[in-house]
Formats: C-alpha cells, sequence, structure tokens
C-alpha cells in the first residue's frame, strides 16, 4: 500500500463504496492505499461511520464475515468426560454466558499444563469440538505462568445449563451424577 494522493471522483466513489456496505479496510485494499486514509476522508466528507455492531452485520450479509457455529452431537450421555468437564467447572474452571455479547465460553486457566490438557481432551471426547490451546506469561513478575483452553460455543452452553447450576454461589452436584455409577 501506498501513500498516493486521490482524485475527487475517487474520493466520492469511496464514499459510494462505503454506502453500499464495503468496509473502510476492504475500499483501502481496492484504492492500494493505507486505511487511515479512508478513514480521513469519512470525517473530512462528515459521514458518520458505523459502529462495531452495524459494520459487523454488513460484513455478515456480503459475505466477508462467516459465522461458525460449533455444533455439538444430539445423542450425549452422561459418561466420565462429562462427569470430569462438570467438576472442573464447579472448582478451577469457568463457564462464561453472555447473552448480550453473544459469548459463550467453557473454560479453564491453571498452571498446569496436564490438568488444562486434560480438560482439553475431555472437552472434545464429549462435545466433538475443537477447543483453543493458549499460554499466556503474566506480567506481575511473581505470577506463573497460565496455560488456557476454551470452548466458545453456545450449544454447549445451554447443555451444561440443562444439566444444573453452576454459579459460584449456589452451585450443587445435580441429581444426574450423583445417582449415576461409582465410576461417573
Amino acid at each position: 500500500m501506498g501513500i498516493k494522493k486521490l482524485s475527487k471522483s475517487e474520493i466520492l466513489s469511496l464514499l459510494e463504496l462505503y454506502k453500499e456496505g464495503l468496509s473502510s479496510r476492504a475500499i483501502a485494499e481496492k484504492f492500494d492505499i493505507h486505511h487511515s486514509n479512508i478513514l480521513y476522508h469519512l470525517k473530512k466528507l462528515n459521514f458518520e461511520r458505523r459502529d462495531r455492531s452495524s459494520a459487523a452485520k454488513e460484513g455478515v450479509k456480503t459475505g466477508r464475515i462467516m459465522i461458525k457455529k460449533n455444533l455439538i452431537p444430539n445423542n450425549l450421555v452422561l459418561d466420565e468426560d462429562l462427569a470430569y468437564i462438570i467438576g472442573v467447572l464447579c472448582g478451577d474452571g469457568y463457564m462464561s454466558y453472555n447473552l448480550k455479547r453473544r459469548n459463550y465460553n467453557l473454560g479453564l486457566s491453571a498452571t498446569d499444563k496436564e490438568f488444562v490438557d486434560k480438560f482439553r481432551q475431555s472437552l472434545y471426547s464429549f462435545f466433538k469440538v475443537r477447543s483453543t490451546e493458549e499460554f499466556k506469561e503474566s506480567r506481575n513478575l511473581n505470577w506463573k505462568p497460565q496455560y488456557i483452553t476454551r470452548l466458545c460455543s453456545k450449544a454447549a452452553c445451554d447443555y451444561i445449563n440443562s444439566i444444573g447450576i453452576f454459579r459460584k454461589e449456589n452451585w450443587f452436584v445435580p441429581d444426574s451424577i450423583r445417582c449415576s455409577s461409582e465410576k461417573i
């Protein structure tokens, strides 16, 4: 991307492209200029930029952004993996379920790599969806580095919520686990 001056007709055409739903980054790529130049011209023309939400909706509509849904199998049955997942969620794990932001995560962050790997393997064995594998160094020198795994799936969170309540204040062992075999 080079630095080049846009003609008046190019500036007007970039405005039309933006009105049609093309992102400012895509327009910059099309004109082979830096993204900040597009933002400058939009501001100079007093054209109100889209907020993140409407920009994302435009991206989905035009096909630039693909929404990937992590679907889980239909025939899920209580097994050792689910019991382990629920145990970790009640202890060190977490379930982030934000309806407003449409953010659904089952996760674990710990200093023990084997613990995080076992939880990650159990998530995959049960839900058949891959979770993330992350490593995070702390800015605080006294803290150990963290191994993190997250499964981002609304269906998985809904399934866990259907079993019982796993909030910190009022969690309890679900009857389906309490009344199951000794192995589970």
